[in-house]
This record gives C-alpha cells, sequence and structure tokens, in this order.
C-alpha cells in the first residue's frame, strides 16, 4: 500500500507509533526508537520493520502480540538469538 511513495517509512513509522500508544506504550526520551509499557513492563525495540519484544515473561510478550496480529499482518520470527547482528 505505502510501497514506492517517499514518505511511506515515515508514514509507517508513524502509524504504528499511534498504535503503540493506544495500547499504552511510550517512546522514550534518549531514544524514539524503543517504547516501554510501565503497566506491563514490556519494551519493544524498532529497527525499520524489525519490532523486539522484551520482556521476561513470555505471556505478556504474546498477549501484545496478539492484539497487534489484530491489525497488522506480521511474522514472529521465535525468540531472537541476536538484534541487529550484535
Amino acid at each position: 500500500m505505502l510501497y514506492g511513495l517517499k514518505q511511506s517509512f515515515k508514514e509507517w513509522q508513524l502509524k504504528f507509533k499511534t498504535f503503540l500508544d493506544e495500547l499504552g506504550f511510550k517512546p522514550l526520551i534518549l531514544n524514539s526508537a524503543v517504547f516501554y509499557n510501565l503497566d506491563n513492563n514490556i519494551f519493544i525495540m524498532i529497527f525499520i520493520d524489525d519490532y523486539l519484544f522484551i520482556d521476561f515473561n513470555i505471556n505478556k510478550i504474546n498477549v501484545v502480540k496478539r492484539k497487534i496480529v489484530k491489525e497488522y499482518v506480521i511474522k514472529d520470527r521465535s525468540p531472537a538469538v541476536y538484534f541487529l547482528k550484535v
């Protein structure tokens, strides 16, 4: 839908950030690519179209992922071994 547009990445980020805000996630002040939800203690790190969910409780992460799946098509690539090849 947005592919090929010069501002497509920016528009996608704005749309997804609005959605995360509706779920109770707020961006960190020092890094707007990291979102947190203090109610659930979940962090989401964003790099272009890759997302890393961070929490010790996989059940809480799965609840958030189910909410995202209701709105967007995502691929769950299982627990991360590395992120951004670091």
